[in-house]
C-alpha cells in the first residue's frame, strides 16, 4: 500500500537507512552556533571596505569637503556630517578611528569565549600605547589636554579620566602613578610585572 511504501523509504527520519543522514543534519544544526553572528558581522564590515572606484573618487577630490562627499557614498556614510567646514585632516583621522572603535566594541559585545579574551588583548595593546604616550608627554611637560587628540579611542578606559585630568602629575614617579589609577585597570597586571622586574 501507499502507507507501507512511505515508511519503507530510507529517507524517512527514523528509518534505519536514515540514521546517518539524521546525525549529519543534527551536526549541521549546531554548526557555528557560537560565532556565527560575529562572523556575519565581520563579513558585512568587510564588504564595506573601500574599493578601487571609491579610492578613485577620493583621489580626484580637490578639497577635504569633496572627500567628505565621496565618503558619504560608501559605508562610512555621514560620519563627518556634524563636523564644521573647513575640515581638518586630524578631524577625519579622529572620526575614522572612532568609527573603528565603535564597530570593534559592537562586535566584541556579541562574542563569547575565547573570542572575547582575544579581542580584549587587541584593545589592551592600545590601552598600553595610550598610557605610555600620556606619561611620556607629561614627563616632557606637555599638558594632558594636548595629548587628547593623539589618544587612540580603542584604548580608552575608565582610568583615562584620571590620566587626562588637569591635576595629573607624574613627578612622584611611576610607582605612584601605578598605585593611583593603573592597578585596577585591565592593563594593571602588565605594569605590575614591569615594576617587579625593575625592583
Amino acid at each position: 500500500s501507499r502507507r507501507n511504501r512511505y515508511f519503507s523509504c530510507p529517507r524517512v527520519l527514523g528509518h534505519p537507512g536514515c540514521r546517518r543522514s539524521g546525525s549529519v543534519a543534527m551536526e549541521l544544526s549546531a554548526f557555528n552556533i557560537q560565532h556565527g553572528f560575529c562572523e556575519a558581522v565581520v563579513r558585512g564590515l568587510r564588504s564595506g571596505f573601500l574599493g578601487p572606484e571609491d579610492y578613485r573618487r577620493l583621489a580626484t577630490s580637490d578639497t577635504l569637503d569633496d572627500m567628505r562627499s565621496a565618503l558619504e557614498e560608501t559605508d562610512y556614510g555621514t560620519f563627518l556630517q556634524d563636523e564644521p567646514s573647513p575640515l581638518l585632516v586630524s578631524t577625519i583621522s579622529k572620526k575614522c578611528y572612532e568609527k573603528l572603535a565603535d564597530e570593534f566594541r559592537y562586535l566584541k559585545a556579541q562574542t563569547v569565549e575565547p573570542l572575547t579574551t582575544f579581542m580584549d588583548f587587541i584593545a589592551r595593546e592600545k590601552m598600553i600605547d595610550n598610557v605610555c604616550m600620556i606619561i611620556q608627554g607629561a614627563l616632557n611637560n606637555k599638558a594632558p589636554v594636548e595629548m587628547q587628540e593623539k589618544v587612540h579611542p580603542l584604548g580608552v578606559f575608565e582610568g583615562m579620566k584620571v590620566i587626562m585630568s588637569e591635576t595629573f602629575d607624574v613627578q612622584g614617579g611611576f610607582d605612584d602613578v601605578y598605585r593611583i589609577f593603573l592597578v585596577d585597570t585591565p592593563i594593571g597586571p602588565y605594569f605590575d610585572e614591569y615594576l617587579r622586574e625593575a625592583d
